[in-house]
């Protein structure tokens, strides 16, 4: 009898320790996994975080650094009152005024023409591109960003060449605020345009839009190693960074000589078609924009030691 208790309580011994085993077995398994497992994966988790962080730092410091610096100039020249006031409004009131005359005097433009003229014999040939092209590039100096895109950074100018951007690059961006802003003028003179003279086919207007933002390229590179070349970078206050820039007058020359060469280009190619002159016409310009930043990549070093 004293046998079978002992064998029973021994029997209730062992079922009691292997309950508490069970019981610690179960709370290990889940206290582990709950921390122990969640901190293995929550590391893992954050060192692939991290190394993909990396990664796309790398990417975006490629791929961000011309947006940067393009949304840096755009910046300084929004932000300045006196930059704004001087280099962008000037444009957005002559591009306003252009819209307020679309929409109340070109009606009575339009009856003018059709009353005095036979809209339908307009010759739509080189002079008339030509012209509307002389018209644009008079306007594209009423902005002065191009101009002064040296000038304007002042004793902050010698931090350009600190930057881990190469110079030519940065000549580059420097271009692009002046080439946006006469693009979208561009887009309105020729709405203009197309709503005076309807006559003008799809082609047409094509052909004069990018004959127009290429000289709006070449401008806007021009002035820029102008300024590159000839900075004024010694002023106490903005608005000496544009009135005393005396490099408004290469400006001025630099339309001059446009003009003529539209003049010159008419007298030459008058008797070609006019979708054949002004292929010509774009082929050349192409080329001096490229042997021009050929020659500025060549001595952007030189050119940069007139940054101090």
């Amino acid at each position: 009898m004293l046998d079978n208790y002992n064998n029973i309580n021994s029997i209730i011994n062992l079922l009691k320790i292997i309950l508490i085993d069970a019981i610690f077995l179960i709370l290990f398994i889940f206290i582990g996994k709950k921390y122990y497992l969640k901190n293995i994966l929550k590391n893992n988790i954050v060192y692939i975080k991290k190394m993909n962080k990396k990664y796309n730092k790398k990417i975006l410091k490629k791929s961000s650094k011309a947006k940067s610096y393009i949304m840096k100039e755009i910046k300084l020249i929004k932000n300045n009152h006196v930059y704004f006031m001087q280099c962008v409004m000037p444009t957005i009131i002559l591009m306003v005024a252009i819209v307020i005359i679309s929409f109340f005097a070109i009606p009575n433009i339009r009856s003018f023409i059709e009353n005095e003229l036979d809209i339908g014999q307009v010759p739509i040939d080189l002079s008339f591109v030509g012209l509307i092209l002389g018209l644009i590039q008079i306007i594209l100096t009423i902005s002065n960003i191009s101009i002064t895109s040296i000038s304007r950074e002042g004793i902050n100018a010698k931090y350009m060449k600190s930057l881990p951007i190469d110079f030519y690059k940065q000549y580059i961006y420097k271009t692009i605020p002046q080439i946006i802003l006469n693009e979208i003028f561009i887009v309105v003179i020729l709405v203009f345009v197309k709503l005076i003279f309807p006559i003008f086919s799809f082609v047409q207007l094509l052909l004069i839009f990018i004959l127009a933002n290429l000289i709006n390229v070449l401008n806007s590179d021009l002035m820029v190693l102008v300024d590159l070349y000839r900075p004024n970078l010694k002023w106490k206050e903005y608005y000496e960074a544009i009135s005393q820039n005396n490099n408004k007058l290469f400006q001025y020359v630099l339309t001059i000589i446009i003009i003529l060469s539209l003049v010159y280009f008419k007298k030459t190619y008058s008797n070609l078609k006019l979708e054949m002159a002004c292929f010509i016409i774009m082929a050349i310009i192409i080329f001096i924009i490229i042997i021009i930043n050929f020659i500025v990549k060549k001595n952007i070093k030189k050119l940069y030691r007139n940054v101090e």
